[in-house]
C-alpha cells in the first residue's frame, strides 16, 4: 500500500518546505551570529565538543554527517579562535582528543543563548508541544537514514 500523498502544487512539497523553513533559519542564524565567526556547522562542532570532552573528529563527523575533509578546516577555525585545544591520545599518538578551553565557557553559553533566542524568533507561531513533535518528527527522518 502507498500512503505516498499527490503533490499537486509544489507548496504541497514536504522536501520543498522544509529547504524553505531551512533557508530562513539559516538566513536568520547568520544575522544573529554576524558579529562572531560562527556559522551552524562551526556552532554545532563547537557545541559537541562542550558536550564530549575528548571526542575525536572522526566521531564528530560520525555524530554530525559530516565529511572528514571539511573537519580538518572547522577544527581549524575554532582553534584560531583559541575555543578548543587538541590532546594527543595517552594510546594512540595518531589519535587527538578535543576540549573547550575553559575561558571561552563563558563564550559558548553567550552563543547558545543566542541560538535559542534565534530558534524562539523562528518557532514562535509553534506551541511548546508543536516544537517537541516538529523536533521528533525531523529527528525520525535523518535518524532513520543513518539507520
Amino acid at each position: 500500500m502507498n500512503d505516498a500523498m499527490p503533490a499537486d502544487k509544489l507548496d504541497d512539497l514536504i522536501g520543498y518546505n522544509l529547504r524553505r523553513a531551512s533557508a530562513l533559519m539559516m538566513g536568520d542564524f547568520g544575522a544573529m551570529f554576524a558579529g562572531t565567526f560562527l556559522r551552524p556547522t562551526s556552532f554545532s562542532v563547537a557545541c559537541v565538543i562542550e558536550e564530549q570532552p575528548g571526542i575525536t573528529s572522526a566521531e564528530i563527523c560520525r555524530m554530525l554527517g559530516l565529511q572528514r575533509a571539511n573537519i580538518v578546516t572547522l577544527l581549524a577555525e575554532l582553534d584560531a579562535e583559541n575555543l578548543i585545544r587538541r590532546v594527543d591520545d595517552a594510546d594512540d599518538k595518531r589519535i587527538q582528543r578535543l576540549y573547550l578551553n575553559q575561558e571561552k565557557q563563558g563564550d559558548l553559553q553567550l552563543w547558545r543563548k543566542m541560538a535559542g533566542e534565534h530558534e524562539e524568533r523562528m518557532l514562535k507561531r509553534l506551541s511548546a508541544e508543536e516544537r517537541q513533535t516538529l523536533l521528533g518528527m525531523l529527528r525520525r527522518i535523518w535518524r532513520d537514514r543513518e539507520a
